[in-house]
C-alpha cells in the first residue's frame, strides 16, 4: 500500500507542478502554451497514468483472486486503470512525442501542436 500511495502522490505532484508551470507560462506571455509547458504537461499525464495503473496493480496483488471476478468492485478499477494506458493521449508513444519536442524535432502528436 505504501508503494501504491507513493506513486499516486508522485503523479499528483508532477501534474500539479506541470499545470502551475503552464498557467504561469500563459500568464507571463499572454499567449498560448510554450513547447516546454506542453512537454511538461504531456510527460506528467503519461507518467500519472502509468504510475496510477501500477499502484492499482500493487493493490490488486494484495486483494488476490477476488480481484479477477467480474462483479467485484476492484476488478472494474483494475480494468479501467489499465484501459486508460491505451488512450492515445496517455499511451507510451506520447513519451516519444514529448521527446521529439525536447530535441526540436517535428511534432507528431496533434494535441501538442496548439
Amino acid at each position: 500500500m505504501g508503494k501504491a500511495r507513493a506513486r499516486v502522490e508522485a503523479s499528483r505532484d508532477m501534474i500539479n507542478q506541470a499545470a502551475e508551470f503552464a498557467y504561469n507560462d500563459v500568464e507571463r506571455s499572454g499567449m498560448l502554451l510554450s513547447s516546454e509547458a506542453k512537454i511538461r504537461l504531456q510527460l506528467a499525464v503519461s507518467f500519472a497514468a502509468e504510475a496510477c495503473a501500477e499502484a492499482v496493480r500493487f493493490v490488486n496483488d494484495v486483494v488476490g483472486t477476488s480481484s479477477i471476478r467480474i462483479g467485484q468492485p476492484f476488478e472494474r478499477h483494475f480494468r479501467d486503470a489499465h484501459t486508460l494506458l491505451q488512450h492515445s493521449s496517455k499511451s507510451s508513444p506520447r513519451y516519444g512525442s514529448a521527446g521529439r519536442l525536447m530535441f526540436g524535432l517535428e511534432n507528431d502528436w496533434v494535441w501538442l501542436s496548439f
